[in-house]
Order: structure tokens, then sequence, then C-alpha cells
């Protein structure tokens, strides 16, 4: 039985007897659970006095104190989104029994950054979480402690919910500590207006892991299938690159040379679609150079400048040949007037690669020029151009 005393000051207060018998567990829990849904849903107007404001406070006072884990319950659910229930009572809400702070923790706008940030420091509830990563609004330090505290379910929830303002170092962490999960995966890409450099890593890991599947899954090498996974990756990090603002592509071009992502393939992609800003921003970070500078020199010098930009700024030099061609086909293409168009730009280039470095196409191997050649037709390398004869996927 719960026993709850009144309190000198509200001595002489009118307490309906209702809930004097509640005080004394003299009501059933059903008939304590009705009570505490009528008094959390009674908003005091706005002549409400001293003592009827005081007389409330005793009232949720009692109920609080209910043993009775589904009276408090009750309250919460109908205090939950009540704009005037006491402040420390929604405190006291949120720190209670789950299923009590569940509704208080997901819905009451009393509740503030600082409040929840020390609830999901001091509670190691992931119930608890999983409610305030629900909420309609989450404000990005909330966010970020979900994520550092919380499980992969807190993470996904707060990827599926619009309302989360999650930051980019908040979305780095959950790559980090939940990237391999296949249904965050999921959610990660749904995400709206994702940073570059966080697509970029999701993608490197979604690839990672397509290299175990299709080992397991295809009568196929390990090294074909990272070949293949790599191209996947690739295809889809050049995706990122089309008409990025200039910070952004910065910060895409350091992080790829900082995880050790600037491979010679995916720079030879790039140049085969007539993309030259990753080589652009890589020859501006390395030499520390402007954007404009290393942009205006890589178009406009000759071929010994180019060279000395290239190989300076530690690019491979078995794709210098290659450079020189992207730059002169759009050249080319501007003087003579034609519309730009990037498919036909690739197979231009990629068929003068093939054809007309022979500098170049010795560097490569059969795959290599395979991969080439499915680049210019648009496409790109599949499964079983790696399979060996005769070999199928299971059904």
């Amino acid at each position: 039985m719960v026993q709850v005393k009144i309190p000198a000051n509200a001595a002489g207060l009118n307490v309906p007897p209702a809930y004097l018998a509640t005080a004394q567990a003299e009501l059933s829990a059903d008939q304590r659970m009705l009570l505490a849904r009528k008094e959390g849903a009674r908003r005091p107007g706005k002549d409400a006095g001293e003592a009827e404001i005081l007389l409330r406070r005793y009232i949720l006072g009692i109920i609080i104190a209910d043993a009775e884990v589904r009276v408090r319950q009750a309250l919460a659910e109908t205090l939950a989104e009540n704009p005037d229930a006491p402040r420390d009572v929604i405190l006291a809400l949120a720190k209670d029994a789950d299923v009590v702070a569940t509704p208080v923790l997901k819905l009451s706008d009393i509740l503030t950054a600082e409040d929840m940030i020390a609830i999901i420091g001091d509670q190691a509830s992931l119930v608890k979480m999983a409610a305030m990563a629900d909420r309609r609004h989450v404000l990005p330090d909330v966010c970020l402690a979900l994520i550092e505290r919380g499980d992969a379910d807190t993470a996904d929830r707060l990827l599926r919910n619009p309302g989360a303002d999650i930051s980019e170092a908040g979305l780095h962490r959950i790559v980090d500590r939940h990237g391999e999960l296949h249904d965050l995966q999921s959610s990660l890409v749904a995400r709206a207006a994702l940073p570059a450099t966080v697509i970029e890593r999701a993608i490197a890991v979604v690839s990672f892991d397509l290299v175990a599947r299709l080992v397991e899954r295809h009568a196929i090498s390990s090294a074909a299938a990272s070949k293949l996974a790599l191209a996947t990756r690739e295809r889809a990090t050049l995706g990122l690159t089309s008409g990025l603002p200039a910070e952004c592509m910065r910060t895409l071009a350091e992080q790829l040379i900082a995880e050790g992502r600037l491979t010679t393939s995916l720079l030879l992609r790039s140049l085969c679609l007539g993309n030259l800003d990753l080589a652009i921003h890589v020859i501006a970070i390395r030499s520390r150079l402007s954007i404009d500078y290393a942009r205006g020199r890589l178009m406009e010098g000759d071929n010994t400048e180019l060279k000395q930009l290239w190989l300076g700024a530690e690019l491979p030099a078995k794709l210098l040949p290659a450079a020189k061609l992207a730059i002169a086909i759009m050249k080319e293409t501007s003087i003579e007037g034609m519309k730009w168009d990037a498919a036909f730009f690739r197979s231009r280039i990629v068929q003068r690669i093939i054809t007309g470095v022979a500098a170049l196409s010795s560097e490569f191997g059969d795959d290599d020029i395979k991969e080439l050649l499915a680049v210019a037709a648009g496409g790109d390398v599949q499964p079983q151009d790696f399979m060996p004869d005769g070999a199928r996927a299971p059904g």
C-alpha cells in the first residue's frame, strides 16, 4: 500500500475523497487508472489560483507514488501531450519504468534536449532510447547521444525519422558502428540529403559485404569478386561527383585519399566519363593549390605542365595519357560547338584509349580492357563475366 502524506502547505486544501482513497489504496487499480487519466487530461484555466495549482500538484504526486505501474502509465499517456503538465512531474515520469516513460519521452515537448541527454547517459534503457528516436523532432545533440549509447535499432529509427536532425558526424558514427547491417544500409540510402562523404562510406561498406555474398553464392574467386565489388562501388562513387558543390567535392576527395579508396580504376572511370573534377580536386589538395588554379592549369596548360601537375599530385603515371586524351576531347567538343553528351564522350574517349594509346593499353590486362569497353557501352562488368565456364548461380 502506498502512503502519501499531505504536505503541510497543502493543509486545508479541498482534496476530493476519491484521491484520498487512492492514497490509501482503497480503490482498485482500474479505478485509480481512471482517476489518473482524468487528472492527466485536466488543464487548469488561465485564472487558476495558487490553491488550485497546489492541489493539482498534490494529486499528481499521489498518482506518481502509486505502486501499480499501470496507474502511472495511464497518467503518463494523458500528460505526454499536455503543455500545462508540471515539468518536475514530466521528468519523474520520464525516469520511471520503461512502459511509463515511453509516451512522455516520445511526445512531451516539456522535456529539453539537456533532459533527454541526461536520461540517455544515466539509464541504459534501449526502450527509452527508441522512444526518443521516434520523437517528432530530435535535435542533433540528442541524435548523437542516442547513436553513441543506443543499439542498431535506435540508429535505424533515427535514420527513418525525417524529424531527426542527424549531423554529418552522427551519420559517420552510424556507419562506424552499424554500417554492415543490411536493414540499416537501406535506411541510410533512403534518407534525404545525405552528405557525399557519408554516401561514399556507405557504398564502401556495402561493396565489401557484396564480396562475401558473391564468393558464397557464385563459383568465382575472391579476387574476381573483389574486382566486381570495387567496380560497383566506384560506379556509385562517381555518381556522387556529378554536380557536387566545390566544398563537398573537396571533402569527398579528401576522404577518398585518407581512406585509401582513390584507386587507379576509379580515376580511370572518372576520366572515361569526362569528369575531371575528381582529378582536379586531388591535384589541388595534394599540391596545395586553389581549385580554380588547378582547373585552369589542367585545361589550359601544355602537356609539360599537365605532366608536372599530374605527377606532382602523385596521380598514377600510367593514367597520364588518358588524362591528356580526356582534356583534348573536351577541348575538341567545345571548339566544334557540339552539345555536351556524356554517353558520346564516354564512347569516344574509351575507344581512343584502347586503340590509340599503346602506352596505356599495354599497362592493362584483358579484364581492364573488358571494363573499359563496358563503360564505353554505358554498362559495367557483370558477375557472369568473372564466372568459370559452365558455372551457374544457385536458383
